[in-house]
């Protein structure tokens, strides 16, 4: 709840307008080189905007719980987490060999 006030100016914003008419045309937006604060809250503002469910993949389960914590602080009322194991798809899970 602590971001809602900087959410609801975001949406306000030409930017937000800016960004919501890319939207549109394009069906995606790549918010690529700013910090995950500001990624947040562009990325919240525009979907609440639009009424939609904002969905995070992240490459690590530390940053994935980084954003989890974020996205409640920025008054998401769920926000479901789901951790995965970090071994690369392409190593196999071995046992215990004795």
């Amino acid at each position: 709840m602590a971001f809602s006030s900087v959410i609801r100016a975001l949406q306000r914003s030409p930017l937000a307008q800016e960004f919501q008419q890319k939207l549109q045309q394009k069906r995606t937006l790549s918010l690529q080189g700013l910090p995950r604060l500001a990624k947040g809250l562009v990325t919240s503002a525009l979907a609440q905007t639009q009424g939609q469910a904002l969905f995070v993949t992240c490459a690590t389960l530390e940053e994935a719980g980084r954003w989890a914590v974020q996205l409640e602080a920025m008054g998401w009322k769920t926000v479901h987490f789901y951790p995965t194991s970090e071994a690369l798809p392409t190593n196999r899970l071995t046992r215990n060999r004795r």
